[in-house]
């Protein structure tokens, strides 16, 4: 990194070339360029349907980053190394090349490198900031080329369907068509038709637990039964019966013990987060 007169910085010691350094760290918003049509396409009625699939696109910053990339222009201007620290998925590489498409047009010599890490832990930061790589621009042009068919297919549907079926259902406004939009609605319909048309069932099982003596008493075992339930409660009675008939002793055929280790947590990254709080609190990921 080059020098900085802009605050706030610190300073460290680079373990790749061992020279002291100023580093500058700032943040984005999530993506932060986007795709649109020209403006001369926003009108629904007379834009043909198939201009939409071959006009050329626009790459414009999003607008709730705006700011953001007025942020990386500014701060980019006299450094010598982008270092991308974004999500270790496609999206995050995506971002990461906004980033470095904003930054070269201000700094066209930037050398730049990305940061492969999947939690916020002490080894996982340590270990990305010593093997850093360069980014996959495969990688992120694969995301570029999905944008673009979503945008495309999504907006030549909606209009399509909009403008067709708007009388017909007696409806105002925008009937939205997205590429994982139907197939997301199909899965949330069709587990809907499997919880209506659920029948629940009584049901009956056999267990057993061990409780040791003497020496033993500390140690306990739940046996389970290897049919697991049944649905007959009158066939469960009997098949106790059964069991309880043929005395208080039982024969072992195995035993397996393993050892068990309960360490600390670990610091979670964002989508083990919202999963596991939405799990154990039943607060949406949302």
């Amino acid at each position: 990194m080059g020098k900085s007169k802009y605050n706030p910085i610190f300073e460290f010691e680079s373990k790749l070339n061992n020279i002291p350094m100023t580093l500058r760290v700032t943040s984005v918003l999530g993506h932060v360029m986007g795709l649109k049509y020209p403006d001369h396409c926003k009108n629904w009625s007379t834009t043909d349907m198939d201009e939409l699939y071959q006009i050329p696109l626009l790459k414009v910053p999003i607008e709730s980053s705006e700011k953001v990339v007025q942020n990386l222009k500014l701060y980019c201007r006299d450094v010598d190394t982008l270092v991308i620290w974004t999500d270790c998925d496609r999206e995050g590489e995506a971002i990461g090349y906004d980033i470095i498409d904003i930054c070269r047009k201000i700094k066209p010599n930037l050398d730049v490198y990305r940061a492969h890490f999947s939690a916020l832990t002490h080894e996982e930061i340590s270990t990305a900031a010593n093997q850093l790589a360069r980014p996959n621009k495969a990688l992120s042009d694969a995301v570029k080329v999905r944008q673009e068919i979503d945008l495309r297919i999504g907006a030549s549907f909606t209009r399509f369907q909009t403008l067709l079926l708007r009388d017909v259902l007696q409806r105002q406004g925008v009937l939205s068509y997205g590429p994982c939009q139907f197939p997301t609605l199909g899965f949330i319909v069709e587990r809907a038709n499997q919880i209506k048309e659920f029948w629940p069932e009584k049901f009956w099982y056999i267990s057993m637990k061990y409780t040791g003596d003497g020496k033993d008493k500390d140690q306990s075992a739940v046996l389970e039964w290897q049919r697991h339930r049944i649905f007959d409660k009158l066939s469960c009675l009997v098949l106790y019966e059964k069991v309880t008939d043929s005395g208080d002793t039982a024969r072992v055929l195995s035993v397996e013990k393993k050892p068990k280790f309960k360490g600390k947590p670990f610091p979670l990254n964002t989508v083990e987060a919202t999963k596991l709080i939405s799990r154990k609190l039943r607060i949406s990921p949302e």
